[in-house]
């Protein structure tokens, strides 16, 4: 009766183990998944991250100007940040031929061979490490402008200006430098050292513009591969 009673008791405890065991494994599978799961989400479908690193969200007032309102773009805008990238791409600086296809062409091609560009670009390869602004008119509310940056990749510290566009009408009024300022230091706090960026060569008063902060011409073939764009770096300092 004893050796039952012992017998019994190894073998419930056997199986508290085995399942102690299991329940681990379970959640250390769940856990993995999870992070894929809310990766995924993050980057097809907009879910918003936990782990954000830095507090980006606050623009400072300094930046902001009076009739434009700015914030923090979110996957809802893409369908409006489209449509004002296909509407400023139609302007005659991206229309010269002297390059071959224009520029307005070739980001044509770019959006019909990949009909998931925009929300591509939009989150990046590291959904952390981004951050994306849309400018409004306070009137209208029409979207005027957005600019957004991206990690070049999920490991290195070299971040990507990505986007930098202004509907014409609020060109030449300081809006773009506030922009860039709020841009460059978003990309210090998400830890990126050396921010870069690809521009047309036609596109000579946005050239001047990141000149101006610091940035030079490299050679392009480091970060990309067309004779009609030019490639720009600038090193950040904390």
């Amino acid at each position: 009766m004893f050796t039952n009673e012992i017998l019994g008791v190894f073998f419930f405890g056997g199986i508290c183990i085995l399942c102690i065991y299991a329940a681990d494994m379970l959640a250390r599978i769940h856990d993995v998944d999870l992070d894929s799961v809310v990766k995924e989400k993050c980057y097809y479908a907009g879910t918003p991250l936990e782990a954000r690193g830095p507090d980006v969200a606050v623009i400072p007032a300094a930046l902001l100007v009076p009739g434009v309102t700015m914030r923090e773009a979110v996957e809802a805008d893409l369908p409006d940040i489209q449509s004002l990238l296909f509407e400023i791409f139609q302007e005659p600086q991206f229309n010269d031929k002297t390059q071959g296809h224009t520029l307005w062409e070739r980001m044509q091609e770019r959006y019909q061979a990949d009909s998931q560009k925009n929300l591509k670009d939009f989150w990046g390869p590291d959904p952390v490490r981004r951050y994306a602004v849309v400018l409004h008119d306070s009137a209208s509310q029409n979207l005027i402008g957005v600019a957004w940056i991206l990690a070049k990749d999920g490991v290195s510290t070299v971040g990507e200006l990505n986007k930098l566009y202004l509907q014409a009408d609020y060109r030449g009024k300081g809006l773009g430098k506030r922009v860039l300022t709020l841009m460059l230091s978003q990309a210090k706090a998400l830890g990126f050292t050396t921010l870069y960026l690809i521009t047309g060569r036609e596109l000579t008063s946005a050239i001047a513009l990141y000149k101006g902060f610091g940035f030079i011409e490299v050679d392009q073939e480091r970060y990309h591969n067309s004779p009609n764009s030019i490639a720009m770096e600038l090193p950040l300092v904390a």
